[in-house]
């Protein structure tokens, strides 16, 4: 009888730690916020030096709020004619550090921000994506004309 009731005691010892350390692990993952992101333009086809007018849509659909920023940066990324580029700066921003849950923000793409040129924006067709938090946008096609 003593050796059952030491053996249950055992095994009660090993099922709470388990379960504790399963509890410790879960307190640990901390869930990426789900985004979707749109990407807009307000035309398809532009002429030579003139601006690229793109409008990012960033819908929350978590639980959580969703950071824009590293630093003073918004750390969106811009795949620009199948080169990722990196938010360089230079763009001032009065808006807030994060997208609450259940909720959506329209940020301004400034290419320039991400060291796209006036060069690099040529006579032809050309494609966008924006990545932020692991989410991409659709791809969006616009085309530049020769004045």
């Amino acid at each position: 009888m003593k050796k059952i009731i030491s053996t249950m005691a055992v095994m009660m010892f090993l099922t709470s730690s388990s379960s504790y350390a399963e509890f410790k692990s879960a307190q640990q993952i901390v869930p990426t916020p789900m985004l979707m992101l749109i990407l807009k333009s307000d035309k398809q086809t532009y002429i030579a030096d003139e601006r690229v007018s793109l409008l990012l849509t960033v819908k929350n659909l978590g639980s959580q709020g969703a950071q824009l920023f590293d630093g003073p940066y918004l750390r969106t990324r811009v795949v620009f004619d199948n080169k990722e580029y990196k938010n360089t700066g230079g763009i001032a921003w009065g808006g807030p550090d994060a997208v609450p849950p259940g909720s959506e923000m329209n940020i301004a793409v400034e290419l320039s921000a991400y060291g796209i040129t006036k060069d690099m924006l040529n006579s032809g067709e050309h494609s966008v994506v924006v990545k932020l938090n692991g989410a991409i946008s659709n791809a969006l096609s616009f085309k530049i004309k020769e004045k």
